[in-house]
C-alpha cells in the first residue's frame, strides 16, 4: 500500500482482474513454480499453518471439517 500512496483497490476490482486474467495468472504461477524447482528452492515437505484469525463470517455458513466431509 505504501507504493500506492496508501490507497487500496476495492475487492470487486481484484475479483474482476482475477476472473478476466485467469489464464495468464495460471501460466505465470506455473512458470514461477517451474523456476523455483529448477533453482532448487522448493523442497518436498509441506507445512500447514494453523493460525486462527478473526473473520466476519456467518455462523450458519461456517462448517467444521467433519461437516465438510459429510
Amino acid at each position: 500500500m505504501y507504493l500506492a500512496a496508501m490507497q487500496k483497490p476495492d475487492f470487486h476490482t481484484i475479483c474482476r482482474f482475477r476472473s478476466t486474467h485467469l489464464g495468464p495468472i495460471k501460466e505465470i504461477f506455473s512458470q514461477v513454480v517451474t523456476f523455483c524447482k529448477e533453482m532448487d528452492l522448493i523442497g518436498s515437505s509441506i507445512s500447514i499453518d494453523g493460525t486462527k484469525v478473526k473473520a466476519n463470517a456467518s455462523p450458519r455458513q461456517s462448517k467444521s471439517s467433519d461437516a465438510l466431509e459429510k
